[in-house]
């Protein structure tokens, strides 16, 4: 969050939610630049386990149903092995994908539809102006799930017409800038309180 929003200053004056979709699934919520976190506390938040079916399917954390279990790329793997037991790499899910296979359209479909459901939630729990889309979802395979952002949104009416669902690429190369921000300008204050203390 904090890159996207180096990367993006104008992103610095509005409330912003992300929801980061890939290996696990992440979320973050910031306010004028700033993230929104306790201190000494991952920045992204366990949306990827708050639970969509409590009769689906096992999760690592020991639940069932979690989000994470819909739509994280290892899941969705395990989900294709239920048609086709070879998968064993994501990009064969991919051009089963891009073939027109139904399988892979229904699994894709229904892995953008939780994404926006995730949405939805992150929307009425913050109420942000904006949620970023991103992750490596989203930078590898946007052809694939481009439908979380450009689709029709499962959103709460209130919401609708209203908050901007925008996908954000190369996640990467923002994690190591907002990363270095953050470092920064805990050293900086770091620096200022010392210098506050030496001046008493």
């Amino acid at each position: 969050m904090t890159g996207q929003c180096v990367l993006h200053p104008e992103y610095s004056e509005q409330s912003v939610s992300c929801l980061a979709v890939g290996s696990g699934i992440g979320s973050a919520f910031s306010y004028r630049g700033s993230i929104i976190t306790a201190p000494e506390r991952s920045v992204f938040s366990e949306i990827g386990h708050t639970v969509i079916d409590p009769n689906g399917m096992p999760c690592a954390c020991g639940n069932r149903g979690c989000l994470e279990t819909y739509i994280s790329k290892g899941n969705l793997i395990k989900r294709a092995k239920e048609y086709d037991p070879s998968i064993i790499l994501f990009e064969e899910i991919h051009s089963a994908w891009v073939k027109g296979m139904k399988w892979a359209r229904d699994l894709i479909r229904d892995a953008c539809t939780y994404s926006k459901i995730a949405i939805n939630n992150l929307a009425c729990v913050y109420n942000p102006d904006i949620v970023l889309v991103c992750g490596s979802n989203i930078d590898d395979y946007w052809d694939m799930f481009h439908d979380i952002c450009d689709g029709p949104q499962l959103l709460f009416a209130p919401f609708r017409n209203k908050l901007q669902i925008i996908p954000f690429f190369d996640m990467s190369q923002s994690s190591i800038i907002g990363v270095s921000k953050v470092v920064q300008d805990r050293y900086v204050k770091q620096l200022l309180r010392e210098c506050a203390s030496n001046c008493l």
